[in-house]
């Protein structure tokens, strides 16, 4: 109550708590931004060590234990690779196909259009002249009666000369 009658008498007064929480605002934003600044910059300059330290490290034996293949389970591998290589070299020829095909189709298409246009160009019929535009005639006004004319209705006392 006390802060509303101070300020209905001195309009540039304010209350000290406002003024602190201000202050305090900008105080914080001020940290806030500069924590954010010192980690990107730790981040920034730690960033090897953190990725090298966050990959765990392959145990010797379990390479070792993957690498003993038998021969044969090899080859059949080998064989079933070599049958899809040859089925994906099958797929991309036939594609290969039909995209030439799908490119003479639209050259086709566009020697079609192009002589379309040329010949209904040629062909436009030419549209007869419009017609002048004649104004219609002037009306002329009726003419207007002489003397005084009545407005509210009442009858207007007669002239002497008519």
């Amino acid at each position: 109550m006390t802060d509303d009658y101070n300020y209905e008498i001195d309009p540039n007064y304010r209350h000290e708590a406002l003024q602190r929480r201000r202050y305090s605002g900008w105080l914080g934003f001020a940290a806030a931004l500069l924590v954010i600044a010192g980690v990107s910059w730790f981040l920034w300059i730690n960033h090897d060590a953190l990725v090298k330290a966050s990959v765990p490290p392959v145990a010797a034996e379990t390479v070792a234990a993957d690498d003993a293949v038998s021969k044969k389970d090899f080859e059949a591998l080998q064989l079933r690779n070599a049958d899809a290589m040859k089925s994906m070299s099958d797929v991309v020829e036939g594609q290969r196909a039909e995209i030439r095909r799908l490119g003479e189709q639209v050259a086709t298409l566009t020697a079609t259009v192009s002589t379309l246009q040329t010949s209904t160009a040629s062909v436009q019929p030419t549209a007869p002249p419009r017609p002048a535009v004649v104004a219609p005639p002037r009306r002329v006004p009726p003419p207007r009666p002489a003397g005084s004319i009545s407005v509210g209705g009442a009858p207007l006392p007669p002239t002497a000369g008519r």
